[in-house]
């Protein structure tokens, strides 16, 4: 009787494991598609950044390098945004000329690295940091920059930076993640926003199985495991010339298998 169960058995185990295969595909085409709605959403917000900062570049009072005019007309545009805690006009020695606070003139940015790549790049260029605290604000900020011209010349850079908790709360708002869990990194691999925000903070560093992938040559898809909680179908964007910011989704293995 036991022999005449084998043959039901092994296609019911069939069944079981050629179900499992479909899943896992659909669970890691779910992911990627979160990935990619994530990233979607980060380039709308560092596009309005860009037209924000090439707005401000083309003002007579910023490009004139005139600290008090300057600075009036900054904060009068930054008084109606709510992403950015300070706008910066830097000339090309890396002194901050003027900004939308009333900082004084003359604060040295010639570690950042975003001032000297913004010094160095074209006039449509969008130069994007890493996670940085700003030392005029002491706010976690990703900070973004446009070369400054006149008459053709680079003379220093127009700079803000997002606010990640604006950012985090933004990519939470938008449920871009559905069941994912989405996250954000700079090029170093540390945490700029997580959505559905989680107990790892914002300045830490993502696992090592996404920190491997920061660079990779395309977008893709892998599976950790984790005896607590089973691991995670995860999917990644890597960082690239078009997307300066790593966009990964992950999803709770437990959660799609049952």
């Amino acid at each position: 009787a036991a022999t005449a169960l084998l043959p039901g058995i092994g296609l019911l185990t069939y069944n079981e494991l050629s179900n499992r295969r479909e899943r896992t595909v659909e669970v890691h085409q779910q992911a990627a598609q979160a990935a990619r709605n994530a990233a979607a959403e980060l380039d709308r917000v560092l596009e309005g950044a860009k037209s924000l900062l090439i707005a401000v570049s083309a003002l007579p009072t910023v490009v004139d390098l005139e600290p008090s005019s300057c600075s009036v007309s900054l904060q009068r545009i930054a008084a109606s945004l709510q992403m950015t805690g300070a706008i910066l006009v830097i000339d090309a020695d890396r002194k901050l000329v003027c900004d939308s606070q009333g900082n004084p003139a003359g604060v040295d940015f010639s570690e950042r690295s975003y001032v000297n790549e913004g010094l160095l790049a074209d006039g449509d260029s969008l130069v994007v940091g890493n996670f940085t605290v700003s030392k005029l604000t002491g706010n976690a900020v990703l900070p973004v920059a446009v070369a400054l011209q006149r008459n053709g010349k680079t003379i220093g850079v127009v700079a803000t930076a997002i606010r990640l908790d604006w950012l985090q709360a933004r990519m939470t708002e938008r449920n871009l993640a559905g069941g994912e869990r989405v996250t954000l990194a700079d090029r170093e691999g540390v945490i700029l926003a997580q959505a559905p925000p989680v107990g790892v903070p914002i300045g830490a560093r993502v696992p090592d199985p996404l920190l491997a992938k920061l660079e990779a040559l395309e977008a893709g898809t892998l599976e950790t495991s984790d005896p607590v909680d089973g691991g995670q179908i995860l999917a990644y964007r890597p960082v690239s010339s078009q997307m300066p910011v790593f966009v990964s989704a992950g999803i709770s293995a437990s959660d799609a298998f049952h």
